[in-house]
């Protein structure tokens, strides 16, 4: 009967697998990471590894969808490369030496050495540098995928937030020169903030460290929420945002002899304070570190940057070996007026430890910003007052240079006759984290809610009252008839589980997050109007069938 008229199948949500789980998990911390599993949109398989249920699929299929139409809007050509890498390449960019124990390493049955793939700037490099011929006439070149990748993580948490295995786009740009890099780098900006504004999120960019991806430019997008594991700065005034790791601030003036002061003269001083790291390379230490600062926590990406160190760690005075060298950083806060009247906390026995190891080591001195920039610290730019947020990075885009061109070989004939290294970028969005991060964002005490566009099914019929009235259910099919073939084909969910109370119906459709619950209940028995139920602002509209089929066709939110 439906297929006669065009519905090839009728969406019966007793068929629709979902096995739910309504108790709450006890390793579950997060509201999305139990939302998820209660509303059985993943199933854990293992620790950080989970299967991605019927519903989390169609939702991770429509942001898909999304992000292609706004790649391919700038240029960007999709393609797939392998998860199974060898690691000749890494070799080639040092990385297989610089990646700690969350790259999956493996041997083939032949002994070579092989990862499953964190990112893929080796590959795409090598694969461009394979296409010498052609690649420099397409510039700008972008290609990217959409992919499962791997980190074994050290603790997997929070679901979907950190795992081991997730679902992302990642994008590689390939520019004859350093200008037209950044032009590129901008037009991809613009391109995450179109599918950050289509999701209806709020959303925070901000400039970031580059980490072991390397380049000297990236920022970062981040969903707003108090879930976050990132911290930002943002300035309302001027729109100035950064992580916590970049995030710098406006500095008082320094006195003119703050470069003169003697170590002894610096751990006299009322306030300060002394921070003990060591340095790692290939998990071994090499370097003591000894900060001061006042008032201030010091920021180890700061401090990495600075010294070029790959971890830095918090370390303790009396377990610093004297055999290590020893960089004394002095941050300047130290410097800054007015001064505190705080006696420092440093005990005349600390003191003397650190002047004893400073002169027994190979040392050096150096000034600079070495600490956390905290709310109502005074932005850089426009010295207003800065705001402290909390963020989940969903979005990393990266300005490469020549980084992985140079020892891949990834070049382009220049006007002498010799060649030039393609200027690189690097774009990454990590799609499954995106789905969990907007249900973190924007569930509410009902369940989940989703933005309509990335929704598993938009909308719902809950027909009420069928057995004693089964004209209400010929009512029912035929509104879903006409609503598939019009604006709602293959969105459309049928609730036909008349074993459950009316109340139990509607309650899990609000939980599952269907943006829209056509409810055919007394109102449409006394006066054919229907009752929706709108997920998002927690409307409820009486419309008769004309209202109701225009406020799909005219679009909805």
């Amino acid at each position: 009967k439906m297929q006669a008229v065009g519905v090839s199948r009728v969406i019966h949500r007793s068929r629709l697998f979902i096995p739910e789980k309504r108790e709450v998990p006890t390793d579950a911390v997060l509201r999305s990471h139990q939302l998820m599993i209660q509303s059985g949109l993943i199933s854990q398989s293992s620790s950080g590894i989970y299967s991605f249920l019927p519903l989390a699929t169609r939702s991770l299929n429509k942001l898909v969808a999304i992000i292609d139409e706004e790649m391919e809007s700038i240029g960007g050509q999709k393609l797939s490369m392998p998860s199974m890498i060898s690691a000749d390449l890494w070799k080639k960019t040092k990385r297989w030496e610089q990646m700690g124990p969350e790259l999956v390493r493996f041997q083939d049955r032949k002994g070579a050495d092989f990862c499953l793939g964190p990112t893929h700037e080796e590959v795409v490099t090598d694969l461009v540098a394979q296409s010498r011929d052609t690649a420099h006439k397409q510039a700008p070149l972008l290609l990217y995928q959409t992919t499962w990748k791997f980190r074994d993580e050290v603790r997997p948490r929070f679901g979907l937030l950190r795992g081991r295995e997730f679902l992302m786009k990642d994008m590689y740009s390939f520019d004859r020169t350093k200008e037209a890099a950044f032009e590129t780098y901008e037009q991809v900006k613009s391109a995450y903030r179109r599918v950050f504004d289509r999701l209806e999120a709020k959303y925070a960019i901000a400039d970031a460290d580059s980490g072991k991806i390397g380049g000297d430019k990236s920022h970062e997008f981040h969903l707003l929420s108090d879930a976050g594991e990132d911290t930002l700065l943002s300035c309302s005034k001027c729109g100035t945002a950064a992580n916590v790791e970049k995030s710098v601030r406006h500095l008082h003036d320094l006195p003119t002899n703050h470069n003169t002061m003697s170590l002894k003269d610096i751990a006299n001083l009322k306030g300060i304070e002394a921070h003990f790291l060591k340095a790692y390379a290939s998990e071994k230490p090499f370097k003591n570190i000894i900060v001061f600062t006042k008032d201030r926590h010091p920021n180890h990406t700061k401090i990495q940057s600075k010294l070029g160190h790959d971890d830095v760690q918090d370390a303790s005075l009396d377990k610093m070996d004297e055999s290590l060298g020893l960089s004394i950083l002095i941050d300047h806060s130290v410097f800054e007026s007015p001064s505190t009247d705080a006696p420092s906390s440093l005990t005349d026995v600390t003191r003397q430890k650190i002047l004893d190891l400073a002169s027994n080591s190979k040392s050096h001195h150096l000034t600079g910003d070495f600490h956390n920039v905290k709310h109502g610290d005074h932005c850089s730019h426009c010295q207003s007052s800065l705001q402290q947020t909390r963020g989940i990075e969903v979005g990393h885009v990266f300005y490469l240079g020549t980084k992985y061109s140079v020892p891949l070989d990834a070049v382009q004939p220049n006007h002498t006759g010799g060649f030039d290294p393609f200027e690189m970028g690097c774009y990454g969005m990590g799609v499954s984290r995106i789905l969990a991060g907007i249900i973190e964002a924007q569930h509410d005490q009902h369940g989940i809610r989703y933005p309509e566009c990335i929704a598993p099914y938009r909308a719902i019929v809950i027909p009420l009252g069928t057995d004693k009235n089964p004209k209400i259910q010929d009512d029912a099919d035929q509104l879903y008839r006409d609503l598939w073939n019009s604006h709602l084909k293959n969105d459309l969910v049928m609730e036909d589980r008349t074993h459950h109370h009316p109340g139990y119906r509607m309650n899990d459709a609000r939980f599952l997050g269907f943006p829209y619950a056509i409810v055919m209940g007394r109102d449409y028995k006394d006066n054919g109007r229907f009752e929706v139920q709108i997920r998002r602002s927690g409307e409820k509209l009486s419309l008769n069938r004309d209202q109701l089929f225009n406020l799909f066709s005219h679009g909805t939110k």
